[in-house]
């Protein structure tokens, strides 16, 4: 196999990171559901074939994982903060805000009084000042992945041939 490689955006790379994996994916089912079939039934793929290809393709993703960390060095620290910013709103929007007198269930006739330390504002406001930070961050990560190149060694071979059919664009569609 030639080694071509391809200087390609951060962005562009994100995006071809999860059409890759799609890829992975799309083989790992084919070759599960073709390995056994009926003894009189026509095998319609080669899982020999199918598991070399599903390889090569993982270590090419593997390659571009790695691409992507090493470029993503010095925003590390935002994509992390931007994750746990997430969860923390993940949390927020579970949590509980009753307060005052409630039953805990329909079937309950006596009447419990309930305290909560953040109540329903509180938690919008925190949701809210979170919301403006995780824009914040993403407008920062956004501006460095159109602007940061990396390059992906077989970008050309593999992007054509993840689907082979629409000529490297799956659906029809780049």
């Amino acid at each position: 196999m030639t080694i071509v490689e391809g200087l390609i955006s951060l962005s562009k790379a994100l995006k071809y990171k999860k059409r890759v994996e799609e890829r992975i994916s799309e083989l790992s089912s084919e070759i599960a559901d073709g390995n056994s079939i009926l003894k009189e039934s026509e095998r319609e793929s080669d899982i020999s074939a199918l598991l070399t290809e599903r390889d090569n393709v993982v270590k090419h993703l593997v390659d571009l994982k790695v691409a992507i960390m090493a470029a993503n060095q010095p925003i590390q620290r935002n994509i992390l903060v931007l994750a746990e910013l997430k969860g923390k709103i993940a949390v927020l929007k579970k949590m509980s805000t009753v307060h005052g007198p409630g039953e805990r269930s329909w079937q309950d006739t006596n009447r419990d009084e309930y305290v909560a330390v953040l109540r329903k504002a509180d938690v919008q406001k925190m949701v809210k000042e979170m919301e403006v930070r995780i824009d914040d961050i993403q407008d920062e990560l956004d501006a460095f992945n159109a602007t940061t190149k990396i390059k992906v060694a077989n970008f050309g071979c593999i992007h054509r041939t993840l689907w082979p059919a629409t000529g490297g664009r799956k659906n029809g569609r780049t």
